[in-house]
């Protein structure tokens, strides 16, 4: 995740490279929201056993705070942009 977040700070004033990436990882960033079986790790946001839209909520949650606790306008924008991107596949 930090590459990937590497990668669309590098690109922030880019909308459409921003999109691009975010497409090219749309399977990482989907499917611990999407898939039942998905690993959880220690350190996940999310609990084994949690609903689909459980999930999509804590997602959601977890990202609007670390949105307003972001120091850096380019920071707060590449997880807005994250944020919105994942969340258009709920």
């Amino acid at each position: 995740m930090q590459i990937l977040m590497s990668e669309l700070l590098d690109v922030v004033d880019e909308p459409d490279a921003m999109a691009a990436i975010l497409s090219s990882n749309k399977d990482l960033l989907i499917e611990p929201l999407e898939d039942d079986d998905a690993v959880v790790e220690i350190d996940s946001i999310y609990k084994p056993g949690t609903t689909r839209n459980d999930r999509y909520q804590i997602y959601r949650m977890t990202m609007e705070e670390r949105i307003s606790k972001a120091r850096n306008s380019s920071v707060r924008v590449v997880l807005r942009t994250l944020a919105d991107f994942v969340l258009s596949h709920e």
